[in-house]
């Protein structure tokens, strides 16, 4: 769509444009780094839907008068990391590890911990957040059931904060563009509340691999 190739800064000198999302590399899940949500370990942009953003940001005239919404500041006013939708950009190169370790517990349940490792990078647009890369270990059991090992682990996030990039719609005359904002949101979801706001919980059929 032209308004999201407005909105990442993509163009002619780029090459191809964008890279369609299906061809790209991600990392994250229940079957890669189980310290992140599905996908979530990479490169990646917050989206806000701009009522919301115009309706807590009041330090910014800019932003609630809608004659310039992307000199909103993200980072005013009373915003929340779980206000913004963290979206993976994805990358052209994934690396991965696991090591785990899996012990009978009780009866038919098997307790397990873990490593995992991930880096996801993306050298198609270097405006965009070029890399991620995380070591998060975990622990979990698994029930031995006649559909196969039904699978809960838990993930420890890092937590550490990232800069980046926020994604929200202009409307004009009734049409919607997407456009990126001037000023990046520190994101930092894990930060508050201990750790067990870092912790990520994943359920699955089947062993991890």
């Amino acid at each position: 769509l032209g308004s999201t190739t407005q909105a990442v800064g993509v163009d002619a000198a780029f090459g191809d444009g964008i890279l369609h999302p299906r061809k790209r590399f991600y990392a994250g899940g229940s079957h890669s780094v189980r310290g992140f949500g599905e996908n979530q370990l990479g490169p990646r942009v917050l989206t806000i839907p701009i009522g919301m953003l115009q309706s807590h940001d009041r330090l910014n005239a800019a932003c609630t008068s809608g004659t310039d919404v992307t000199a909103c500041n993200p980072n005013a006013g009373n915003l929340k990391d779980r206000d913004f939708e963290p979206r993976p950009l994805g990358g052209n190169f994934v690396a991965e590890g696991s090591v785990e370790a899996r012990f009978p517990a009780w009866r038919d349940l098997i307790g397990a911990v873990s490593v995992d490792a991930g880096l996801v990078q993306q050298k198609t647009n270097p405006t965009l957040p070029r890399r991620r890369a995380a070591i998060t270990p975990g622990f979990g059991v698994r029930y031995h059931s006649p559909v196969g090992p039904i699978r809960a682990d838990i993930g420890l996030n890092p937590g550490t904060a990232e800069s980046l990039p926020v994604v929200t719609e202009n409307i004009v005359n009734g049409q919607k563009t997407l456009v990126t904002l001037q000023t990046h949101r520190i994101y930092a979801p894990g930060q508050s509340g201990g750790i067990l706001n870092r912790m990520v919980l994943h359920l699955s059929i089947g062993e991890a691999f």
